[in-house]
Order: structure tokens, then sequence, then C-alpha cells
């Protein structure tokens, strides 16, 4: 038990120290839009979704009631960042999707993360990078780091 605590403690130091200039800059532009925390998680799980979303599994997702969620969709269609459309199968089914001004925004906040990472890696002797590497290929290829939910 005492090995996990310290990997615990050791990842959240590690992840603390990589990207807390990072969070910064790219919530700031979040910020700007004066969105709630709410639809800046809607953003991140649609920005990291494969295909439009049902806004009944975005209220699930981020632990709202399906009228929560269609508020904060609305208020995020008003602001041009996201675009909603009837199901075509279903059309009771509202599907959610970033718009090209949200999906920007969303960019850059991983584009933000990105360049703490590199700048990382870059600090590291190519021992390491590569022993790092290795270390984290079995993880990845397994099916541990299946999202249940976003933020």
């Amino acid at each position: 038990m005492a090995e996990r605590d310290d990997l615990v403690r050791l990842l959240e130091t590690f992840f603390r120290r990589l990207f807390t200039s990072a969070e910064t800059e790219a919530l700031d532009a979040l910020a700007s839009l004066e969105l709630s925390f709410t639809q800046i998680r809607i953003a991140m799980l649609l920005g990291c979704a494969g295909a439009p979303v049902p806004i009944s599994e975005i209220a699930s997702r981020v632990a709202l009631s399906v009228a929560a969620a269609g508020r904060a969709v609305e208020r995020m269609v008003e602001l041009g960042l996201v675009e909603r459309r009837e199901d075509r199968h279903d059309r009771r089914v509202r599907l959610v999707s970033l718009s090209d001004q949200g999906r920007a925004l969303v960019e850059e906040h991983f584009r933000a993360r990105r360049q703490a990472l590199l700048a990382f890696i870059d600090r590291l002797p190519e021992d390491d990078v590569r022993a790092f590497a290795a270390a984290l290929e079995p993880i990845l290829a397994g099916d541990y780091l299946r999202p249940a939910s976003v933020l």
C-alpha cells in the first residue's frame, strides 16, 4: 500500500509541476469567454470525443441533469463554440459537437499542454527519455486509462 501511496504522491507532484504554467495559459483563453466550469468540462469532453455526443450522454459524463446540460450547451451554441443538430435516426436526440471556433479553443488548450511536455522532455537526458517511454508503453497499451468521465 505504501508503494501505491508513494506513486500517487509522485504522480501528483509530477503533473502539478508539469502543467501548472500550461494550464494557466490555456484556461485564460477559456476564462475570457466567461464559460462556467461545467461548460469548460463539456468543451473538453467534446474535444476528446470522436463523434457528436448526445446531450443525455454529456449530462451523464459531467454529472448534470439533461435539462441543466441542455442549458449549458445552449449558452455554448450562443457563443458559437458548439453546434447542435438532430440525430438523423432519432429526431428526439440532439447531438452536440464543437464548432470550428470551439475546436480551436480546445486545441489551444491541448497545444499548451503539449508545449509543456516538449519543454520537459527536452530537458531530460536521452537515457531517461528511453526509460520513460519504455515504462509508459505497456501502461498505455493496456486498458488502464479508459476515462470514466472528463474532469
